[in-house]
């Protein structure tokens, strides 16, 4: 009973550490993290902080990769057409803009070397283009547009207020939480078009 209290309160800290880690990381990019402000976020010293993280490389890759896991939980096997499909990508998007904010800044190249999890993500972006391939099978996606290309291009309009959020606003003339309420409803009326 104590162990696994322990365990569960090491856990805790651990958990409290990784989303303070990735708060951090999505704010500051790589370089700008210091594991002094990570501990203060998370409510514990900089000592345990490197008692389970030995340095930000460690840290880094654990914080994403504890992301990376919740967002594989997240993913449907489904049977949505493409307009509830694309739905579906924001409202995760729009729910979790920190891990947005963090694959924006490992394309940006804030961290060096290769990505967390390569073939983990591989395989979680393979699982939603093959579900843009059944769309295509059953009629309900364009075929005269590569599933991986399709994927990719409906993946950067569903990211755009969320990634982009200035030009959002500027180009709409609206705040960009007006431009995120109604871009679910707009995502499904352009999607129901290219069918």
């Amino acid at each position: 009973m104590v162990q696994a209290l322990k365990q569960s309160k090491s856990y805790q800290t651990r958990q409290k550490i990784l989303k303070a880690a990735a708060s951090e990381f999505a704010d500051k990019g790589y370089d700008g993290v210091r594991m002094e402000h990570v501990a203060l976020k998370a409510g514990c010293n900089k000592a345990l902080v490197y008692r389970y993280y030995t340095d930000r490389d460690t840290l880094y890759r654990a914080a994403m990769r504890e992301k990376l896991i919740y967002r594989d939980d997240q993913l449907r096997e489904s049977d949505l057409d493409l307009p509830a499909l694309m739905q579906f990508w924001f409202l995760r998007a729009r729910e979790d803009k920190e891990f947005m904010k963090l694959l924006l800044q490992e394309s940006l190249g804030a961290h060096q070397g290769e990505p967390v999890e390569k073939e983990a993500r591989h395989r979680y972006y393979q699982k939603q283009v093959s579900v843009i391939e059944e769309l295509q099978k059953e009629g309900k996606a364009p075929k005269s547009v590569d599933a991986k290309s399709l994927y990719l291009m409906l993946l950067g309009m569903v990211m755009m207020p969320i990634a982009f959020p200035a030009i959002a606003e500027m180009t709409m003339d609206r705040d960009v939480s007006d431009i995120e309420a109604i871009w679910s409803d707009q995502l499904a009326a352009f999607s129901k078009s290219l069918v």
